[in-house]
């Protein structure tokens, strides 16, 4: 039941399926779809410890300081409800992955679908030429504008704007990738290319500098992350955090347009009201502050975005779960895991889009955001202590961990040995992520479902 209303939600954030008005109540179908895979996953995994993850803090802090600011405000109050609903769809994803053994493959699969929806919508916009609101007009300065002779229509595919169709390719992308290359064999196997290629193609017909900026540094991430030893590390690293130097040097200095006024503007407003003026009520203040006919929806940027709406407060707790979540794809690239690799290379992807813009402020991105990051945050990892191998990664950057003993699936390719019949495993012959070897097997030992029957192994963070 818990897979059921995980895929229910991620869908709802491809393609809108479910309807928005409420039922009865608060209630909408979305948020007791949500109800039920909870209340489903109580049952079989009770035990609070089942349920921890590193963001726990942090995100508790986010609702409390976004409740704080929003309390006495009907419009910040549903607003803060949609993030109740977020924190929810990640715990989620998160027990649902510790408990079911195959979710691994599920959750490429409903990335793969994700993602060839949204394309073939976006794409069949493209070559119809149908007029979604939105162009861009060719040149150097790719300016807004469906008047200017020869202007571009920028798809926008199931989402309302180009931005936010960028922002939902470049985060599930890699893992629609990885799902082709560790499920799909012959010519399935070429299809799936065929649809990650469209993937990117559509990307492109966004016509967002910023998203496909993004996706040149998500591919490289990715390139880096699945393998992140020696010289490719080295230079994956510097083309990374170069691109997003680069990226952040030239909004400042190139003024971004309409954007520095925006963003100055947010910071006084933050400074006025320290504790946050609540959720969505960042755009109407910039509204009235900034004059001109143009009107906003947030702060043009995500984490300045939340200081202007929870507060500073939370604002840090916002910082503490983008380092929290960096150093979990880091450490979980490390030990060998690919959907780590593939779901780091997807929220960098998006995050360098957000220093620019908030799709995020969308809730089906949001949710979206949820499903990655719940995926990463229950990846399995040899030792879940948060400062656990810095002083080795800061000494020996560049070379090999270690050697530890993680779960079949989360074994380096290299490192793997022949499948046997007895063993589930893919088209590619990588074993199913939750699949605990016999103790026959010379390179791992047994080990059960630390969720389902309280023993301590890679499935629990503590």
């Amino acid at each position: 039941m818990g897979l059921v209303c995980v895929a229910l939600m991620f869908l709802e954030s491809v393609t809108d399926i479910l309807p928005d008005g409420a039922w009865f109540w608060l209630v909408t179908p979305a948020r007791a779809v949500l109800v039920v895979g909870l209340v489903a996953m109580a049952v079989v995994a009770p035990r609070r410890a089942a349920w921890r993850t590193w963001l726990d803090v942090p995100l508790l802090v986010l609702v409390l300081t976004s409740l704080l600011a929003s309390y006495g405000r009907a419009d910040s109050m549903a607003g803060w409800r949609w993030l109740l609903t977020e924190v929810g769809f990640y715990y989620l994803v998160v027990i649902v992955r510790r408990t079911h053994r195959d979710t691994h493959r599920a959750a490429l699969v409903l990335a793969l679908t994700g993602a060839a929806v949204a394309t073939l919508v976006a794409l069949q916009q493209a070559a119809a030429q149908t007029p979604t609101g939105f162009c861009r007009a060719p040149g150097a300065g790719m300016a807004d504008g469906c008047e200017q002779p020869g202007a571009l229509v920028r798809v926008i595919g199931t989402f309302a704007n180009p931005n936010l169709l960028a922002a939902f390719l470049l985060l599930i992308l890699p893992l629609a990738w990885l799902a082709v290359d560790e499920w799909l064999n012959g010519s399935m196997r070429l299809v799936g290319w065929v649809l990650v290629a469209l993937a990117a193609l559509a990307l492109l017909h966004t016509w967002s500098r910023a998203g496909m900026a993004a996706g040149v540094l998500g591919a490289a991430a990715l390139v880096t992350l699945l393998r992140p030893y020696g010289l490719r590390l080295r230079r994956g690293g510097v083309l990374v955090i170069g691109g997003l130097v680069a990226a952040i040097v030239l909004v400042v200095v190139s003024g971004a347009g309409i954007r520095t006024h925006v963003w100055g503007e947010s910071l006084r407003i933050a400074f006025r009201h320290p504790l946050g003026v609540g959720m969505g009520r960042s755009g109407a203040l910039l509204d009235a502050a900034i004059p001109g006919s143009l009107q906003f929806q947030h702060a043009h940027n995500t984490w300045l975005n939340w200081l202007v709406e929870a507060g500073w407060i939370g604002f840090l707790a916002v910082l503490a779960i983008t380092g929290l979540v960096c150093w979990r794809a880091w450490r979980s690239a490390r030990e060998g895991s690919r959907i780590a690799a593939a779901c780091g290379a997807g929220l960098l992807g998006i995050g360098m889009m957000s220093l620019a813009d908030h799709p995020a402020n969308s809730l089906r991105i949001a949710l979206a955001m949820a499903f990655v990051i719940g995926l990463l945050m229950s990846s399995p990892l040899s030792d879940t202590s948060i400062r656990a191998g810095l002083p080795a990664v800061l000494a020996g950057f560049g070379r090999r961990p270690r050697a530890v003993a993680p779960l079949a699936a989360e074994v380096p390719a290299a490192d793997r040995l022949p499948a046997s019949p007895a063993r589930p495993v893919g088209a590619r012959g990588v074993p199913d992520e939750g699949w605990a070897p016999r103790p026959s097997n010379p390179w791992a030992p047994e080990r059960a479902n630390p969720v389902l029957k309280g023993q301590t192994g890679a499935y629990e963070d503590r």
